[in-house]
């Protein structure tokens, strides 16, 4: 009997324009004023989670210091921000409730954030849809409304993993295990289809790998770092040298 997959977690913006067959200005300006959503993955970090009450002509805020992990909403006007510049740096996030918030130390440095690290996570799509009436799609579906398809990135059809068992780099032969060329094939992968930056966590569950961590997993590899660049939000790429020394080896 096959086994139903499980759940998607979230979609790209850019998925989600093709999923509700809308043009991006439309998603920009519901980001923009409140109407929709977005979220962002935050890698292990220590926060404030700041409540604010209002008590007659005063505001009471509490502040706790907190380790969190995992998806924070972004504030409308954050999300303005970035479709003017494509980028920007965050200190403070969204609650799960009125009047709470997270923010970031002050003794720690703001967060780098790009256009494409905003998601629609599959509750607040569910949430839209519901709300204005919009033909509901399966959370695991595969399809567009239009009965078009368009593959999700977690549905991405995986590489061949001994392409990259063994790769030539900067003139040395290196060797890498299964879950090890797993990654730099969904890394390669995902560059040459538009969208080389890839969560961490997302990435170690496409690879089907149990480790905690994509360093972790490269630990007694160093050289990783050389072709596979992170971010400070705990995505990944691969180096576009890569392609370069890629290139020279198959010519060989």
């Amino acid at each position: 009997m096959r086994q139903t997959l499980p759940l998607r977690i979230f979609y790209p913006l850019s998925e989600m324009e093709s999923l509700w067959g809308v043009a991006p200005a439309d998603l920009h300006q519901w980001l923009q004023h409140g109407v929709l959503k977005a979220h962002l993955w935050i890698p292990m970090s220590s926060l404030y989670e700041i409540d604010e009450e209002v008590n007659g002509n005063q505001i009471i805020q509490t502040r706790i210091l907190c380790h969190r992990e995992g998806y924070l909403k972004i504030f409308p006007h954050d999300c303005q921000r970035l479709f003017l510049e494509g980028q920007t740096l965050l200190r403070e996030f969204g609650g799960d409730s009125p009047g709470k918030r997270y923010g970031l130390p002050d003794n720690v440095p703001s967060l780098p954030v790009r256009l494409e690290n905003l998601v629609i996570l599959t509750e607040e799509r569910i949430r839209f849809e519901e709300s204005y009436q919009l033909p509901q799609i399966p959370p695991g579906n595969t399809k567009l409304i239009s009965n078009q398809p368009f593959p999700p990135e977690h549905h991405r059809a995986r590489p061949i993993e001994p392409i990259f068992r063994k790769v030539k780099y900067q003139g040395s032969l290196h060797t890498f295990g299964t879950l090890q060329a797993t990654i730099i094939g969904i890394l390669y992968q995902a560059s040459q289809e538009g969208r080389p930056w890839i969560n961490g966590k997302q990435l170690l569950a496409e690879a089907g790998s149990l480790s905690f961590s994509v360093s972790n997993l490269f630990k007694r590899k160093p050289v990783w770092r050389s072709f596979i660049t992170s971010d400070s939000l705990g995505n990944y790429r691969i180096d576009q040298d890569f392609f370069q020394f890629r290139q020279e080896s198959e010519g060989q």
